[in-house]
C-alpha cells in the first residue's frame, strides 16, 4: 500500500502510472476520502487545544478561590465532540484503507 502523503503529493503521476499498466481506477474517491479524512483530524486538534488551554484556565480560577462551572460544563460538551469526531474519523480511516480506490504499491 502506498503511504497517502505520497499519493496526495504526486496525484498526477499515479493516475499516469496507473493507465499506463492498464489499471482504471478513479483516485477521486481516495481524494475525498483523505481529505475528509484530514479535515477531521484538525478539527480534533483545535478542540483538543481549545480544551488544554482551557483546562489552565480553570485550574487557574480554582487556585483564586473560583468556581469554574461553566467552564467545566463547556469543557464537557467539547470532550464529547472530541469522542464523537474520533468515531468519525476511526470509520474514515477504515473506510479510506479499504477502499477500492486506495491505491497498492507494486
Amino acid at each position: 500500500m502506498l503511504d497517502s502523503r505520497f499519493v496526495r503529493e504526486h496525484i498526477d503521476i499515479l493516475r499516469e502510472k496507473l493507465t499506463q499498466r492498464g489499471d482504471d481506477i478513479d483516485l477521486s474517491p481516495f481524494i475525498e476520502l483523505d481529505q475528509g479524512r484530514r479535515e477531521l483530524i484538525q478539527r480534533v486538534e483545535a478542540l483538543r487545544s481549545q480544551r488544554n488551554q482551557v483546562s489552565d484556565q480553570i485550574s487557574t480560577i480554582k487556585k483564586d478561590g473560583g468556581e469554574p462551572r461553566e467552564l467545566i460544563a463547556k469543557m464537557r460538551k467539547v470532550s464529547q465532540e472530541i469522542k464523537d469526531l474520533e468515531i468519525v474519523l476511526k470509520q474514515k480511516e477504515e473506510e479510506r484503507s479499504t477502499h477500492r480506490s486506495w491505491p497498492s504499491g507494486g
